[in-house]
């Protein structure tokens, strides 16, 4: 169990993460961790409900689990930036596909980081501090 030193939201707002990924275990720890880390989450099993979310939900962060059915998290990716949201969320591709070809892939498609998986709980937390703590 992770015991963060202090949850990133301290005295402001929480901040919002969207977890997207079809295996729901994966997705479902995940959002624990960022639970604990004081994040106020939602969670999405498919690429067209990470979508939708992410125009009603308004999160800061998208982490996008890159392989899914119909259809797949670069075109979620792709579909997020098209809507032109407000709360301009960072993005960030979760996937065990780490070749170059991919990576480029997400960079294209408007994602801002990639992040393989599975993902040690302190790099999620590293990360979220470094892109979150000032927003």
């Amino acid at each position: 169990m992770i015991h963060p030193s202090a949850p990133l939201s301290g005295h402001r707002p929480r901040h919002k993460v969207l977890v997207v990924d079809d295996h729901a275990d994966a997705a479902d720890s995940l959002v624990l961790l960022l639970e604990q880390l004081g994040c106020e989450t939602s969670v999405a099993y498919t690429a067209l409900e990470a979508v939708r979310q992410a125009t009603t939900f308004l999160p800061a962060l998208v982490l996008l689990d890159l392989h899914m059915p119909q259809i797949s998290g670069l075109d979620a990716a792709r579909a997020i930036r098209s809507c032109r949201l407000e709360s301009k969320p960072v993005l960030v591709a979760v996937s065990a596909d780490t070749r170059q070809h991919m990576l480029q892939a997400s960079l294209d498609a408007g994602f801002d980081f990639h992040l393989s998986k599975p993902t040690p709980a302190g790099q999620i937390e590293r990360m979220l501090r470094e892109t979150l703590e000032h927003a």
